[in-house]
């Protein structure tokens, strides 16, 4: 899969902590299928099970939301086990703090945001490094980390007002957010247009 999405290829084993009723798994299975990887899952997602998978079947990419992540981080700091091969986490629902991206950074575990909806065939923006990512300081790739990224190919956005007026891309307006794509739904089936 894509290096600036999930980073997947057939080398990968990957252990999504991701409901398969939820986005499809964030479409992960389908990639582990496109790619050839190696796809683990567990049943309960206990941190202790998830661990001993990650250690046991050498998994290298895991997905989850920011609750998973910080069981994993009590899990390991009240038991030291161990995250094996572990190289690469995907962060989804919402943003991960600050701390838990340190925590896994300085485990030279790479932490990458996704945003999306199930009606986007899921993924909408992916926090991929930008290509200044080797000049920017810790604190600076933590704060790029920190924000979901930026649209997927074939994936259009953009803020609008009250009035349906396009706001600008300042980093400031905030308004009601609007996707368009070949994969995004224009609606729900069978329910007529707003």
């Amino acid at each position: 899969d894509a290096p600036d999405v999930f980073d997947l290829s057939s080398c990968s084993v990957l252990l999504p902590v991701v409901p398969m009723f939820h986005a499809n798994s964030w479409c992960l299975p389908y990639a582990a299928a496109i790619t050839g990887l190696k796809l683990v899952t567990c049943a309960d997602n206990k941190p202790e099970h998830i661990c001993r998978l990650y250690e046991e079947e050498g998994v290298t990419h895991s997905a989850g939301v920011p609750t998973v992540w910080l069981g994993i981080i009590d899990h390991v700091e009240d038991t030291g086990a161990s995250l094996g091969p572990l190289h690469t986490i995907i962060v989804g629902g919402s943003s991960a703090p600050p701390a838990t991206i340190r925590w896994f950074r300085k485990r030279d575990i790479r932490v990458r945001h996704l945003w999306g909806m199930t009606e986007m065939t899921p993924i909408g923006t992916v926090g991929g490094e930008p290509a200044n990512w080797d000049s920017m300081n810790d604190q600076d790739q933590v704060d790029y980390i920190s924000r979901p990224g930026r649209s997927m190919f074939g994936v259009e956005l953009r803020i609008v007002d009250e009035s349906g007026q396009v706001l600008p891309r300042d980093g400031a307006s905030s308004g009601h957010l609007q996707t368009r794509g070949a994969a995004i739904v224009q609606r729900y089936f069978k329910k007529n247009e707003d």
